[in-house]
């Protein structure tokens, strides 16, 4: 399903859209600048950093752009700049904030604006497709006929290329997570129902996997990677015995081959540093299913690390691509484990 047809169905519009194509008419020749972005492959970037940037600036925002009375519309038109899983990914933020419970229940109005230019963290190609890890402040405003709030929140975002089919600037964005302490939504028994319907049918349209949430294998995944990537100098051997478990047999002996290959361990050692690790954002699924019987979810991720060694530090930003599997509670508790490991260079 497009993410057009998407946006469509979650606000229950049955009637076909003013914007559907007409069967009958000739299609329009693409654009100069839609033929240049087709012209260029998916895994390399199509415009330079000044224009991602502000192309980015404005459709994040533009997300965030909308009031009581026309959010069906306002969304509709902004979920245009997001992929299908990047849609997902907002539409997740906005169920667990609650902000179109609160913007309708308090008749308000947001508007949010770029408080600085968005900076790039990490970028490069990925499973085929070029992406921009970014990091941006956002003033967002909070309007009623009573009262006004303004405040800062943090948004970080990934914009990765895209076909012009499913976006005319050849880029969307693919993941959106806002770090944000929004004004309390009234608890009442009379919520727009229209709202409730509309979460639980984006939420439906990716089915969680088998047996357990994805929500929970995801933050179960960014502790793991987490705790693998956080030792020191004198405690390697007690640290790895407790990321082992998080490991099958196969991708312990992957992950212990990588740290050896790309030499972190043996500089954590001889410089007496040490390592930790967190993830950047949780992590992207870009596939699971069912392979020899036994469920996984292929995973990419930013990991942040930063060495320590006296009163230096360093940081750094590594791509991460991992495997997760169902495994045995009596195995790992938590019901998953980590069978592959690779960082991307």
């Amino acid at each position: 399903m497009s993410r057009i047809l998407l946006v469509i169905s979650l606000f229950f519009v049955l009637s076909v859209p003013s914007y559907a194509a007409d069967p009958t008419a000739e299609p329009k020749p693409p654009s100069a600048a839609q033929a240049a972005a087709a012209a260029v492959p998916l895994d390399q970037p199509n415009m330079d950093h000044a224009a991602l940037l502000t192309w980015a600036a404005l459709a994040a925002c533009d997300a965030l752009k909308f009031s009581h009375a026309d959010y069906e519309p306002r969304l509709r038109q902004a979920s245009l700049h997001f992929s299908d899983a990047g849609w997902e990914s907002f539409a997740s933020w906005a169920q667990k904030s609650r902000i179109i419970d609160l913007v309708t229940a308090q008749k308000m109005i947001l508007a949010a604006q770029p408080k600085e230019p968005p900076v790039i963290i990490q970028e490069g190609a990925l499973e085929g497709k070029y992406r921009w890890v970014l990091s941006m402040p956002v003033l967002t405003n909070y309007r009623s006929a009573s009262n006004q709030r303004t405040q800062i929140e943090h948004l970080y975002f990934v914009v990765e290329r895209a076909s012009v089919a499913e976006s005319a600037d050849g880029v969307a964005i693919a993941q959106f997570i806002l770090e944000d302490k929004l004004p309390e939504a009234p608890s009442s028994a009379a919520e727009d129902t229209s709202v409730k319907g509309w979460l639980q049918e984006i939420k439906a349209s990716t089915p969680p996997a088998p047996s357990t949430d994805k929500d929970a294998m995801l933050a179960w995944a960014a502790a793991a990677a987490a705790r693998a990537q956080t030792f020191g100098f004198d405690n390697y051997e007690e640290s790895a015995a407790r990321s082992q478990k998080d490991f099958t047999p196969e991708g312990w002996e992957g992950y212990q081959r990588g740290l050896l290959n790309t030499g972190a361990l043996r500089n954590v050692v001889e410089h007496q540093q040490i390592l930790t690790a967190a993830p950047l954002t949780l992590p992207f699924i870009d596939g699971e299913g069912l392979t020899d019987g036994i469920y996984q979810w292929r995973l990419h991720f930013v990991l942040v690390q930063t060495l320590r060694a006296g009163n230096k530090k360093t940081s750094i930003f590594v791509p991460v691509k991992m495997t997760v599997v169902r495994s045995p509670a009596a195995q790992n508790p938590p019901g998953f484990s980590i069978s592959a490991w690779a960082e991307v260079e």
